[in-house]
């Protein structure tokens, strides 16, 4: 691919609404100019003038690498049936092992953007899970039981809810605390009420009996029920099935950051629903993407040095240091070096 078709076949993707055609991020204008010297584009609005990139307003902003790279980096990216490990896309695109995490870091975001935001109307199941987050190291006898519980607390409860078919679309979200009330709102806002939903025989499901038409299957007798009168059968089999992905995601990424359990699910969802995609159909679900507004996220010192109201804990106490802090603690050391170098 030359970099004239990588450019339009990104304009294609970024600019999805009006066909390729670039469009103001401010002001909606779709008759901005281009700028040759400088590679953009400058709004032709008196009133915005405001300059704007292919990349602006994405995860992919400011990139040192081709469109051509990043084009690459999402087809590798989607080409995968379970989970791509950061060293797998290193060695594809010849990336540093940095750049690479922070390139994992910006497709799963993507992902969360091409998820299902709509009302189920069609049969459902529902199930929850527990992960970790983080695998444990092999338990030592010499610790004792006080290894057993350095892990406590940090545990999410993974809420997925997917049609009651193959390859249907899918809903998945963490939550910190297993509370019926937070849950059960939730469903009730992601499915249409009187829609058939499958679920097990948890108490917590109750208080939408009469909402939904459920249809509960008591896992200590069966797994499986045969459907009467024309009915589906009973199972949620499809729900706790999208918890396997997460298991290979436990497995082979090591575990992943609370605040980074979304981005995961958003993920699963993507591999889930382009399974029944051939490879071309999965590359493009995913880079139509690129056209959903909100991409804001990874911009600047994105990961530890920003502002926070109170110092995150940290047992080693390397990033416990608020903004002002640092700026304190390199100011002195960067005017020594400067004094040094004259």
């Amino acid at each position: 691919m030359s970099d004239d078709e990588a450019v339009a076949l990104w304009m294609k993707f970024r600019f999805a609404e009006t066909d390729g055609r670039p469009v103001c991020p401010n002001c909606g204008t779709e008759k901005p100019y281009f700028i040759t010297t400088r590679n953009q584009f400058r709004c032709r609005n008196s009133g915005c003038r405001k300059t704007f990139s292919l990349t602006s307003d994405t995860y992919f902003h400011s990139p040192k690498k081709s469109l051509r790279d990043i084009l690459k980096a999402m087809v590798e990216f989607s080409l995968k049936a379970q989970h791509m490990t950061v060293d797998e896309l290193s060695k594809a695109l010849n990336l540093s092992t940095k750049t690479a995490a922070v390139w994992m870091q910006k497709l799963t975001r993507l992902c969360e953007h091409r998820m299902f935001a709509g009302v189920f109307d069609s049969p459902v199941a529902y199930d929850t899970a527990e992960f970790h987050g983080r695998l444990r190291n092999p338990n030592l006898r010499a610790r004792g039981s006080a290894a057993k519980g350095r892990n406590l607390g940090k545990r999410l409860h993974y809420l997925a809810i997917k049609e009651n078919r193959h390859y249907g679309r899918m809903v998945m979200k963490p939550f910190e605390d297993l509370k019926a009330a937070e849950i059960g709102k939730y469903i009730m806002s992601k499915i249409a009420r009187g829609s058939m939903t499958f679920m097990d025989e948890a108490s917590g499901w109750k208080r939408m009996y009469g909402y939904h038409k459920q249809k509960p299957i008591k896992h200590k007798t069966s797994y499986w029920k045969k459907g009467k009168d024309g009915e589906p059968d009973r199972h949620t089999n499809h729900a706790e099935s999208v918890f396997s992905g997460l298991r290979v995601k436990e497995r082979v990424a090591r575990g992943w950051a609370p605040q980074n359990a979304q981005f995961r699910c958003a993920e699963e969802c993507y591999r889930r629903e382009s399974a029944a995609l051939d490879d071309i159909d999965a590359f493009f679900d995913l880079g139509k993407a690129l056209a959903k507004p909100g991409q804001n996220g990874m911009r600047g010192y994105w990961k530890w040095y920003k502002k926070r109201n109170s110092p995150s804990g940290c047992a080693r106490g390397v990033h416990t240091r608020s903004c002002e802090e640092w700026k304190r603690h390199f100011r002195p050391k960067l005017k020594k070096s400067l004094a040094s170098m004259l």
